[in-house]
């Protein structure tokens, strides 16, 4: 079902202005950029254990993600969010029990855009990633500022909540107001990876500001963000 709805929005996004001919990048899409949003989650991976009760607010929170292009082709990015992450489990011996953890994650990573025409860009990226559950900590922690170089090294390698992801997919300016962008996702995570359908829809109230409305969705974790962008006139 998530490959067909992927397929037909990669169709229906490519075929956005097909016989133009492409530039350094799709006009009005823009890669520098800042974003301040709220964060959805909903962990079905909950409901597959014993006692779990489906709870629709797996887990809620905020986030920042911001974006810089350096080269007319290539980019890099960064996000950072920190969601309260709740479950209820019962049993036949006990009422319902909340559980409730911090989750927080942190993502940087650099990208490049390929125009496919003077509306669509092919986008592909790669982050180092990191999700740490409780205090946040990069690699795998203690002090990060004695030991230096060898230290960190020492640091990322231990540390089994790190790893990366990288995905590809089309961004494009589907109206004057509206941009949208679809693609897929290939995350490895403590020993972990998923495949996962990305999508966004940015509606634009000005050259500089929008309303971005983004998901993550996977067979156990999906993700929602809801957000304001700043982006500098091009």
């Amino acid at each position: 079902m998530r490959t067909n709805i992927l397929l037909t929005g990669l169709g229906a996004l490519g075929a956005v202005g097909l016989t133009q001919q492409p530039a350094a990048a799709a006009d009005d899409v823009n890669y520098t950029y800042l974003q301040l949003h709220a964060v959805g989650r909903d962990v079905d991976a909950f409901d597959d254990q014993d006692g779990a009760i489906e709870d629709l607010d797996d887990g809620s929170g905020f986030g920042i993600r911001g974006s810089y292009q350096f080269l007319p082709k290539y980019f890099v990015f960064g996000d950072y969010s920190d969601t309260d992450s709740d479950v209820a489990f019962a049993s036949e011996s006990v009422f319902p029990l909340p559980a409730d953890t911090d989750i927080t994650r942190m993502d940087v990573g650099v990208g490049t855009n390929l125009p496919i025409n003077d509306r669509v860009d092919f986008v592909g990226r790669v982050a180092y990633t990191d999700v740490d559950y409780g205090d946040f900590d990069i690699g795998a922690g203690g002090d990060l500022l004695n030991g230096g170089l060898d230290n960190l090294r020492d640091q990322l390698r231990e540390d089994d909540s790190d790893g990366y992801f990288a995905d590809a997919g089309v961004r494009a300016q589907l109206t004057e107001n509206l941009e949208g962008a679809v693609g897929l996702r290939y995350t490895d995570v403590q020993n972990i990876d998923t495949t996962t359908v990305i999508g966004s829809l940015m509606f634009e109230l000005s050259d500089s500001w929008g309303i971005d409305l983004s998901v993550d969705a996977g067979d156990e974790l999906s993700t929602y963000l809801l957000g304001v962008r700043f982006s500098p006139e091009i």
